[in-house]
């Protein structure tokens, strides 16, 4: 079987929201015990993000095979929490923990083909009110138009559960294919693959935090805990 899917995730200030999430909690336990851990929350990012483009690795084997596609998609992250803790003995560097709150739909398009048997699907995919947890270290410094943020050791995909009709159409097919094949078709995985797909982490390298998505008080606590002083304002 083979799942190649257009499932949404990421675009830029989104991006930015999931990459500071990911960055800063994979490294918790390089932290030492004695340093404090920080709670932040970034509320300007909490809104609606159109249009991600993503792909999932393929996955299967010959004689089954479903292709998934949105096309149109929209997320809402609804709240997010970032815990901190400076590593010590490396300047500003943290380790900690993030959990994001989203839900949201797109459009769904399936080409599945099962042995001889080829469908075109379409339907809603709903992304249902969940909580990502994520995992990373992160390296942030001030720059003038915000914090440039860059990630270590990211997770390479995260799952995210999704609901669909099509989806339970695939699922009720390939049962009934593996049924009258006496079991050459083999649907064992196929339902996680399809309800909670491994979306890539985007993008690589260093990213913008940037002052248009960040308060007042969000760019104090991240000054705080490089240790800087407040910026000379104009």
């Amino acid at each position: 079987m083979t799942t190649q899917a257009g499932v949404p995730i990421a675009r830029k200030a989104l991006r930015s929201a999931l990459l500071v999430g990911i960055a800063i909690s994979f490294g918790a336990a390089l932290a030492v015990a004695a340093e404090t851990t920080y709670g932040l929350q970034f509320a300007k990012l909490n809104r609606t993000y159109t249009d991600f483009v993503g792909e999932l690795a393929p996955i299967g084997e010959e004689g089954l095979s479903v292709r998934l596609q949105s096309p149109k998609q929209a997320i809402v992250l609804r709240a997010n929490r970032i815990r901190l803790t400076p590593i010590a003995g490396e300047t500003g560097a943290f380790a900690g923990e993030v959990e994001l709150d989203v839900q949201g739909k797109g459009d769904l398009i399936a080409d599945v083909t099962i042995g001889p048997m080829v469908r075109n699907l379409t339907d809603v995919l709903v992304v249902p009110p969940q909580t990502i947890r994520l995992a990373a270290k992160v390296r942030i410094r001030r720059v003038a138009d915000g914090y440039e943020v860059l990630p270590e050791k990211l997770p390479e995909r995260i799952e995210v559960a999704v609901q669909s009709q099509t989806i339970n159409q695939i699922l009720t097919l390939c049962d009934q294919a593996a049924t009258l094949s006496l079991g050459a078709v083999d649907c064992s995985g196929l339902d996680r693959s399809l309800t909670r797909p491994a979306v890539p982490i985007p993008g690589a390298g260093s990213f913008l935090l940037g002052n248009e998505n960040l308060t007042d008080a969000d760019r104090a606590a991240l000054d705080a805990l490089l240790g800087l002083p407040e910026p000379v304002k104009p």
